[in-house]
């Protein structure tokens, strides 16, 4: 789906929600038609430099949580940027009431959107995953120099439970079920397997409540139940 017009926004929304349920997809988009910069916390982490990098990179590789004041000054100096002046989504923070204290003390925000799918939903969608791994001689004109970009999923959800995900396969996918079109291969991420996939849904599943409560008191609070993919994605953007 293209992402339609471009339009103006100057609402700030943090999006919600567990692992797969597709905050990246609708965020971008959204973020495409309105004009607004898309921010991950995740992203921020991962091309942090300069007196934080080493601090990030062993919490990262241990799996555990940044020092909330190191996360937070890294946001910070992005939502000061000017294409945040107006506008923005963001994903990834905060996690916990704390942060949000954090995000509250210098950010009024208009929304926070939860984005919600059943478990057994999102597992499906997390282990049909899959990335384009571009051969080494054609390495050079793709964009992240060890994948081409494009991001596709070949899980089948049964529309009997009312969810209709229509997989998002390449335009070869019946002449080669493991090949992009640039001609790399389709691999699944190395943390997309079941136990972790199960691991990072549980831990949302228990961490979310008290931040869904303390934005609840603001009167900002909403929850969206994800039925059709990317045909939800109007419906998404009314809600924010």
């Amino acid at each position: 789906m293209k992402p339609g017009p471009r339009l103006h926004h100057t609402r700030k929304v943090v999006f919600m929600g567990p692992p797969g349920v597709g905050k990246s997809t609708y965020g971008k988009l959204l973020a495409a038609k309105w004009q607004t910069p898309f921010i991950t916390m995740s992203a921020l982490l991962s091309e942090a430099s300069g007196e934080h990098a080493e601090t990030i990179k062993r919490h990262v590789a241990a799996g555990s949580l940044v020092p909330d004041d190191i996360v937070w000054e890294i946001l910070e100096k992005r939502l000061s940027k000017r294409d945040a002046k107006n506008g923005f989504f963001l994903d990834g923070f905060p996690r916990s009431v704390k942060q949000a204290e954090y995000l509250d003390a210098h950010v009024t925000m208009d929304a926070v959107l939860e984005l919600n799918l059943p478990d057994t939903a999102l597992e499906a969608i997390l282990l049909g995953r899959r990335v384009c791994k571009c051969p080494k001689e054609t390495r050079q004109d793709c964009p992240t120099k060890s994948e081409c970009g494009n991001g596709f999923n070949v899980a089948t959800i049964d529309p009997s439970i009312g969810l209709h995900f229509p997989p998002l396969k390449p335009k070869n996918w019946e002449e080669s079920k493991n090949t992009c079109g640039c001609g790399g291969t389709l691999e699944p991420r190395a943390d997309d397997t079941k136990d972790i996939i199960d691991k990072r849904i549980s831990a949302y599943r228990a961490a979310s409540p008290p931040l869904i409560q303390h934005y609840k008191g603001k009167g900002i609070f909403g929850r969206f139940e994800v039925k059709n993919g990317l045909n939800d994605l109007d419906a998404i953007g009314s809600n924010v």
